[in-house]
Formats: C-alpha cells, structure tokens, sequence
C-alpha cells in the first residue's frame, strides 16, 4: 500500500504529536504525585500520565485530522471567526 505526501505528512504529524504529549503528561504525572503510604515508584505516576495522554489525545489529533481540510470550506475562511468555526463543525458533523 502506498500512502501520498499528505498521509505521510500526516502520519508523521500523529506520531510526533502523540510522542512529545506523552512525554509532556509523564512528567506532570512525574511531578504531581501525590506522597502515600506504602510509597509508589514515580514511575508508575510517569506511565499513569502517558497512558492518560494516549487515551486522551489519540481521538483529538485523529479527528482534527481527519476534518482539517474539508474542500468547500476554504473559501469561507474570510468570514468572522464564530461564523466559520459554527460552519466547520456543522459540516464535520453532517460527514
């Protein structure tokens, strides 16, 4: 199977962008762990960060790719702000 620039250029854009949100979680479950007793190892908090990110961010990043270049829209990118982000989403719904 071979992908186009564009699924390429996608591809690697989820890839960097699920990675660098797992490392950002992992430190900031890093660093707010809570002290209990008996102590965990802070790494159990790190991987309990990065799996939240995977889980969190792995629907957004898809679906914002999947809607980012719908064709008839770019012609309404001149409008006000909340008339085109109202547009797009009720395009990316009726899809």
């Amino acid at each position: 199977m071979k992908f186009t620039r564009r699924d390429r250029r996608d591809a690697r854009f989820f890839l960097w962008f699920s990675l660098s949100a797992c490392v950002i979680s992992a430190y900031f479950g890093y660093a707010v762990a809570p002290p209990t007793d008996p102590p965990q190892p802070p790494l159990r908090s790190a991987f309990h960060g990065a799996l939240t990110s995977l889980m969190i961010a792995t629907p957004i990043i898809l679906f914002e790719l999947g809607s980012a270049r719908p064709g008839f829209l770019r012609r309404l990118r001149r409008l006000p702000l909340v008339a085109y982000f109202s547009l797009k989403v009720t395009a990316v719904r009726l899809n």
